[in-house]
């Protein structure tokens, strides 16, 4: 009889404390996600703000800083528009290097090495589609600046 007061008194301890350690446990999940997304969100805002930096010296002749603050002054009001076409460019490149990548496995299911150079060849030529719109953008953008 004395095992059973004990097994009770151990079962409202936990029950006890669960709620809290739940409740505990949600907040660290949060604070975790949200600590996760200052390190990530930073890089993006920094991206597409800067992303023309290329563009910016190679047809544009800016240089160092100034090329920076170039591609800064086109994304200036047009920022969501450029986040949305990095974004559905890089779904569009890493989705399709995936299903090429399935549809190589079950063509050519001896070589993986193949279907991996294969399916990264293939989404890097659709990648020179991505960087046409880009420069057609970046060009667009520059002329509303004009």
């Amino acid at each position: 009889m004395a095992e059973k007061p004990q097994l009770k008194i151990v079962f409202k301890r936990i029950l006890h404390r669960i709620l809290p350690l739940i409740g505990l446990n949600i907040r660290c999940g949060i604070i975790y996600f949200l600590r996760c997304l200052l390190l990530i969100v930073p890089g993006i805002i920094y991206i597409v703000n800067n992303g023309y930096y290329a563009n910016a010296l190679i047809l544009r002749d800016q240089r160092g800083k100034a090329a920076f603050q170039y591609s800064r002054s086109l994304v200036k009001g047009n920022w969501w528009r450029v986040f949305f076409l990095n974004l559905l460019s890089f779904i569009t490149v890493v989705g399709l290097q995936a299903i090429m990548n399935k549809i190589l496995s079950s063509v050519i299911a001896n070589s993986p090495i193949l279907i991996s150079v294969l399916s990264i060849t293939l989404a890097n030529l659709v990648s020179l589609g991505v960087v046409i719109s880009g420069v057609l953008l970046f060009l667009n953008l520059d002329f509303q600046k004009r």
